[in-house]
């Protein structure tokens, strides 16, 4: 046999080898040969929270700049703004459920998420703080004759990096078109949003700003909240709670379970709105049930966290962030009662209706003409 020819069958062979061995392990019912995109294990790792906690600055640029039109620094670049250093007020600080104090104007936002989701929108965090005069920096340059009154100064220096990293990233989605974006380019941005969002859950299911933001805009975004989304965002917050579930140290994993069994209420109640039927006691007990439990569960893990000198490592903002959620949270728990009272009420006045219209016991029902037997 020729040489040529014994490659040509030998490659053949391989070939039809491999494409065997790939069809058994497609035909397996498992998931151990399967790829789960999860490289170096870094989804639920320290690294992977930390970058979950990060995206959320790219995800709001995306967001505002996309979608709203609005640039997130607070103000639309013009000439006068060359040098990178015009006047703006632009501190972002917003908590995940509020998103409502913004220094810049939505007139300018593109319609649909400015009116629905923006207030609701995951908190922004800084992204960087020029101070009240919004672009001098706190070292002194003469720019005129380049001369600079200090030596060197490494922190001045990773400050100007990242002031040029941010700018790159505003550049990317900042429009310079004055028209207003189309429907094929809101819906690719969209679709960037979305994946950011899942890259970033699966990093972290329990993060509370990329849960609340994927959920919102499952539920909120014009683009995404169709029956089948909603389903989605149903199964995205029961997939939180049980990640917490597994959570015996980390109490903010449970404050992120409380707001999802929030959620889930939310659905049920905007469901039963739309059908036109009033919630059952039970149905309104069983949501009370499962958001009292998490936040029980989260009480025991921060008392838990300080008992052993973890609360104290955790950064004050952070620790102020969750006594906010907490805050939040035992208020709409306390709604519960309300309505369960008001179920109750009315219930108990059409059984006592009820009871007022029968006929006593012993008596004719009175005939329609005037009482008179036919």
């Amino acid at each position: 046999m020729k040489t040529s020819t014994f490659a040509i069958v030998a490659a053949a062979l391989g070939l039809l080898l491999t494409a065997v061995g790939g069809g058994n392990l497609r035909g397996r019912d498992d998931d151990s040969v399967r790829f789960h995109r999860n490289p170096f294990a870094i989804q639920r790792s320290a690294y992977g929270r930390l970058l979950a906690r990060l995206s959320q600055d790219t995800i709001n640029q995306v967001w505002h700049i996309g979608v709203e039109q609005v640039n997130p620094v607070g103000h639309v670049h013009g000439p006068e703004c060359a040098d990178g250093h015009c006047e703006a007020d632009h501190d972002h600080d917003h908590e995940a459920e509020a998103h409502a104090d913004h220094d810049h104007d939505h007139a300018e936002a593109g319609e649909g998420l400015a009116e629905s989701g923006e207030k609701h929108f995951p908190g922004c965090e800084k992204f960087h703080d020029h101070g009240e005069s919004g672009g001098e920096h706190d070292h002194d340059h003469d720019h005129d004759g380049h001369e600079h009154g200090h030596g060197f100064d490494v922190a001045d220096w990773i400050g100007e990096m990242k002031d040029g990293i941010v700018e790159m990233s505003h550049a990317r989605y900042e429009r310079t078109n004055p028209r207003g974006i189309s429907e094929l380019h809101r819906k690719a941005i969209a679709g960037d949003i979305e994946r950011k969002f899942l890259n970033a859950y699966r990093m972290d299911p329990t993060d509370y700003g990329v849960y609340n933001g994927y959920f919102l805009f499952l539920t909120i975004h014009e683009l995404r909240a169709t029956p089948l989304a909603r389903d989605h965002a149903r199964l995205v917050s029961r997939h939180t709670i049980g990640e917490a579930r597994r959570e015996d140290t980390d109490p903010s994993a449970w404050l992120t379970a409380t707001m999802a069994a929030m959620n889930l209420f939310f659905l049920d109640q905007e469901d039963w709105k739309t059908a036109g039927e009033e919630p059952s006691a039970a149905k309104i007990r069983e949501h009370q049930a499962l958001m009292r439990h998490c936040m029980r569960q989260y009480q025991v893990l921060k008392l838990k966290s300080m008992v052993e000198g973890r609360w104290e490592t955790i950064s004050g903002d952070r620790r102020e962030d969750m006594r906010q959620r907490e805050y939040f949270a035992g208020k709409a728990f306390e709604q519960f009662d309300a309505m369960l009272a008001r179920i109750e009420g009315k219930a108990g006045e059409g059984a006592t209706s009820a009871v007022a219209g029968a006929p006593a016991e012993g008596t004719e029902p009175v005939a329609e003409n005037g009482g008179e037997k036919e």
